[in-house]
């Protein structure tokens, strides 16, 4: 990472083996003590939340224990709040969102009736940093939903907030300030501010446009708030911005780095930044 730029040297293809654990897994979170990794898989015959102890020290998964959330569900995306105390999950089936409870040895707990209504295809949930307000992103009718979680869970005053279509990530900024949501068929990316009531709020020249046919799909901004790199999926490469201090972005020079080397790298979907201990 050199002033915002993403360099990769040398990629290789890492191939592991894990334990069969339902068809379809998608959505996966890891609670914020680095202690516990979930899987959301969304077969219809077996969708759960599959949950693995991970090894402080190799960081190995070890046995895994299901968790049922209710019966003909199709799981999509799960997402814990900041403090561990309760895991979101979104179902494609019923247009849902539901709500859980994470025990502090690892263990998840739900209630079937413990669910808020969504737009139609929840692709994607997100839990801001505060852990105060959670965000659904709807497909088919591109839209996102917000909720409350801090006291209770409700919607939040029925906020929906457009978006372009088939919007699949809500990328939040460390300060909890700004959400960002890239756009596949727009092929850009929309900006908002979060007002203090947690709604969001379209930032003037709110949509900022990745080309012509790249296809943005996910998005991460880095620790410090102050980038936001988006992959661009048929463009074969990685979009950097500079955020400013009031939301809005700017382009890196150079503007795009390419994922693609020989037959590799092609069609980038999600992306993670990992805090080195150490680094400067």
């Amino acid at each position: 990472l050199d002033r915002g730029i993403v360099r990769i040297s040398n990629p290789q293809r890492l191939t592991i083996s894990l334990n069969t654990i339902g068809t379809g897994p998608v959505g996966i979170a890891i609670n914020p003590a680095g202690t516990r990794l979930y899987v959301a898989t969304s077969g219809t015959a077996d969708s759960k939340i599959t949950g693995f102890p991970i090894d402080p020290n190799t960081g190995a998964l070890g046995s895994y224990t299901q968790y049922t959330v209710g019966t003909g569900l199709k799981l999509w995306d799960i997402a814990i709040n900041p403090v561990s105390t309760n895991v979101f999950v979104t179902d494609q089936t019923n247009n849902r969102v539901y709500k859980g409870t994470v025990d502090a040895a690892g263990p998840l707990s739900f209630s079937a009736s413990d669910y808020l209504a969504t737009g139609t295809m929840p692709y994607c949930v997100t839990v801001e940093p505060a852990g105060t307000y959670a965000y659904v992103a709807n497909q088919t009718e591109g839209s996102i939903f917000a909720y409350t979680i801090s006291s209770g869970f409700s919607s939040l005053d029925t906020h929906i907030v457009a978006t372009g279509a088939n919007p699949e990530k809500i990328v939040i900024s460390p300060s909890g300030k700004f959400a960002y949501v890239p756009s596949p068929a727009n092929n850009g990316i929309y900006a908002y501010i979060i007002n203090m009531v947690g709604k969001l709020e379209a930032i003037s020249s709110s949509f900022i446009s990745t080309g012509t046919s790249t296809n943005p799909r996910e998005g991460v901004v880095d620790p410090t708030g102050q980038y936001l790199y988006v992959s661009l999926n048929t463009n074969n490469s990685i979009a950097g911005f500079k955020i400013g201090s009031g939301g809005g972005l700017t382009s890196l020079s150079p503007a795009t780095v390419s994922t693609k080397t020989g037959s590799t790298g092609i069609n980038p979907l999600g992306m993670a930044i990992a805090t080195v201990k150490g680094s400067p």
